[in-house]
């Protein structure tokens, strides 16, 4: 059973769907997973991955969205050339505050899921949160998002003002600039619950080496 379920930040409106379980029923608390998308993707990668429709066959209550500019195919308010991953971050806040205003949401019991892009904007976002959530699960988290800024621009004064690209996708400027200098291994510091990992070991791209480093200095 899904529905959708639109969310606002600020003015700015988020598309959303919950699915539920087959045998719902008002008045009960479930277990909820919130599930952010990757880079240049939408909410529809879980969808079509089945993804949101497992969780509902094991009980829980799973919520995909699209960040505001997520991609061209975003069904958000906002522009593509504005998305950050600070943007992302603030959107997964104003998420997590809409699965807590629900009276089916168990607050024991809120987790967050996120691939790539959304695994890195999960991460931080469960470093703000820490105690409004049970656990987390990061699928070839994007922490590599940094270095990929620096050695595409090796000094701050290297990013153009215009034709800015991000993975070899044209971006806004504020792309790289949100995401220079962030301290990813600090940034994600301060979760203390379960958080699972999943990693390629032979990931050329979201390399594992990151995910080792979290293993060991954070997680």
């Amino acid at each position: 059973i899904s529905v959708v379920s639109w969310c606002m930040n600020g003015e700015e409106k988020i598309y959303g769907e919950f699915y539920y379980p087959s045998d719902f029923e008002e008045g009960q608390q479930y277990p909820v997973v919130i599930m952010s998308h990757g880079f240049m993707s939408t909410h529809a990668g879980y969808e079509k991955g089945e993804w949101a429709q497992m969780l509902a066959q094991q009980g829980y209550i799973g919520y995909i969205y699209d960040y505001r500019g997520g991609s061209k195919m975003s069904r958000s308010d906002g522009a593509f050339e504005d998305m950050t991953v600070l943007t992302a971050v603030s959107d997964l806040n104003a998420v997590l505050d809409l699965v807590e205003s629900k009276d089916f949401c168990d607050p024991e019991n809120i987790y967050l899921f996120g691939s790539s892009m959304g695994g890195f904007v999960a991460a931080m976002t469960a470093a703000q949160r820490n105690d409004e959530l049970a656990g987390m699960i990061l699928l070839y988290p994007g922490f590599f998002a940094v270095d990929a800024a620096h050695g595409d621009y090796p000094t701050f004064e290297d990013i153009p003002e215009e034709g800015v690209t991000a993975f070899g996708q044209p971006v806004g400027r504020k792309f790289i600039t949100d995401v220079y200098n962030i301290d990813v291994m600090e940034a994600i510091s301060g979760f203390t619950k379960d958080v699972l990992m999943i990693q390629g070991m032979n990931d050329a791209y979201c390399g594992a080496e990151y995910v080792m480093e979290a293993l060991d200095k954070v997680y």
